[in-house]
């Protein structure tokens, strides 16, 4: 089944619907084709989420107050996926007007963490999959896979400015 606009073939203003075999699925040659015939594409499906709490503040109301730390998590979550998610990389721009990321958060050189192992994100010698530029906010974490039916968390802590 070849549809044409007025006999003009590959015309970019018409959608043409082309088969490969010259008969279909029946000897009628109707462009009928069975459900083996089709094709199925894996793929991940990444569904992510991100979370707050606050952890620490000056009063311990546990509200997010000047001074305040608040820890991020950030669930990517390839369980309905059907084939990892490669190569993922994940940013997110912190306000540095309002608030720093708190380097060494978790211990000297450990910024952020990734599936509970630390990366360092404000040593851009380091390559480790995590970077932080303080001049624009931008943190960048990348996970190299996600497998199909896993999730992948990390996390990370900025401070509130001080009044």
């Amino acid at each position: 089944l070849l549809t044409e606009a007025a006999g003009v073939v590959d015309d970019p203003t018409v959608i043409d619907n082309v088969f490969a075999n010259a008969t279909g699925a029946d000897a009628d040659g109707n462009a009928t084709e069975g459900a083996n015939h089709g094709f199925h594409v894996n793929s991940a499906q990444l569904v992510i989420t991100k979370a707050a709490a606050v952890i620490s503040d000056d009063f311990g109301s546990g509200r997010a107050l000047p001074n305040s730390v608040i820890e991020y998590t950030v669930t990517l979550d390839n369980s309905a996926g059907a084939s990892a998610a490669d190569n993922v990389v994940m940013t997110d721009t912190i306000q540095i007007a309002d608030v720093a990321l708190e380097l060494g958060a978790y211990g000297v050189g450990q910024d952020v963490t990734v599936d509970g192992a630390f990366c360092t994100a404000d040593n851009p010698n380091t390559d480790d999959g995590c970077a932080y530029d303080a001049t624009s906010g931008l943190l960048t974490v990348t996970i190299p896979s996600i497998a199909a039916g896993a999730s992948s968390t990390v996390t990370y802590q900025v401070r509130i400015s001080p009044l």
